[in-house]
């Protein structure tokens, strides 16, 4: 879904960026290959990045704020996962999610 908002906004960075992601986070974690190791936690930090910066540049302040209270969630969440992965890590693609949702949310604006 998230995929199809970024086509009607024509924000076609984060569609190739998202299509990506999604396509070596399922092929990651259904095979556990670890020739997506290095390659899907690159492409999905660069989505995340690319999300942040062109939030920072056209968003409210209140929009801003936002945005970036749910990535400091989704780090916390990344860095605690550590400690469980198997429990923790399915709450990282729940608060990334969060994140594409709110920023796309604010293009829609």
């Amino acid at each position: 879904m998230d995929i199809a908002y970024a086509a009607v906004k024509k924000d076609y960075i984060l569609l190739i960026l998202g299509t990506s992601t999604i396509y070596l986070s399922i092929e990651r974690h259904r095979h556990l290959d670890k020739k997506y190791n290095t390659i899907e936690p690159i492409v999905a930090k660069s989505t995340m990045v690319y999300i942040t910066a062109r939030g920072l540049y056209e968003f409210t302040i209140y929009q801003k704020q936002i945005l970036l209270l749910s990535e400091v969630i989704s780090i916390f969440i990344h860095h605690i996962e550590q400690y469980d992965y198997e429990t923790i890590h399915p709450w990282l693609h729940i608060t990334v999610a969060m994140n594409i949702n709110i920023y796309l949310s604010c293009l829609l604006t």
